[in-house]
């Protein structure tokens, strides 16, 4: 399956996102309510002093849908997932039920995530890594959560972060889910848990490739 056009546009990253699932299905929910809480993970600010990264993560040659399962998405979003995992190499797109979000992995620059949220977003730390998280609309003016986390700093050129977009499309008086970015930061963190550590040995005036 050819990358999305994102991917093409930023080589070296990973991202992440949650859109409506209701919208994959080219449906939008007649529901008033969601009938789930998804888990919400608090925020850990970013006190500016610290090293860019303290887990060095891999990023090459990571096939995104083989990281998590089904019961891994259960467990993020207190939902569960509807059908499969779809995608290959640097992305993957799944779905849940009831909350109606989608996940969508791929590869993305951590300097490119930042330039998508438009440089403002709010500086946070997941897995003692920095990462920035923004709160805005999608392209239909829905409430959407955007979050970038750089998984290491030894591919310099290559990809380096996860960038998560949580989209709610369910519709109804009570409006969106009262805090998407909490939902977002408990997906980022386990698909963040779920990359393996970078390894391999240093190379001539640095750090070689086989450690990513």
């Amino acid at each position: 399956m050819p990358r999305p056009t994102a991917a093409l546009a930023a080589v070296a990253a990973l991202s992440l996102a949650l859109t409506g699932c209701s919208m994959l299905n080219g449906k939008e929910s007649a529901s008033s309510e969601v009938a789930v809480k998804p888990p919400v993970v608090d925020e850990t600010p970013d006190p500016g002093n610290g090293p860019p990264v303290t887990q060095q993560k891999k990023t090459k040659s990571v096939e995104i849908c083989t990281l998590f399962n089904a019961s891994d998405v259960n467990q993020a979003t207190n939902d569960e997932m509807e059908g499969t995992l779809a995608g290959g190499g640097s992305y993957c797109v799944v779905s849940t039920k009831k909350s109606q979000l989608a996940v969508d992995v791929m590869e993305i620059r951590y300097e490119q995530g930042l330039q998508d949220q438009g440089g403002d977003g709010t500086k946070l730390r997941i897995g003692g890594n920095r990462a920035s998280q923004k709160l805005g609309k999608a392209k239909d003016g829905r409430a959407e959560c955007y979050i970038v986390v750089q998984l290491n700093s030894i591919n310099e050129f290559g990809p380096n972060a996860v960038r998560i977009e949580i989209v709610d499309y369910t519709k109804g008086a009570k409006g969106p889910k009262s805090d998407l970015c909490g939902v977002a930061r408990s997906v980022t963190e386990m698909v963040f848990n779920k990359i393996p550590a970078a390894t391999g040995r240093p190379g001539t005036g640095g750090v070689s490739a086989e450690f990513v």
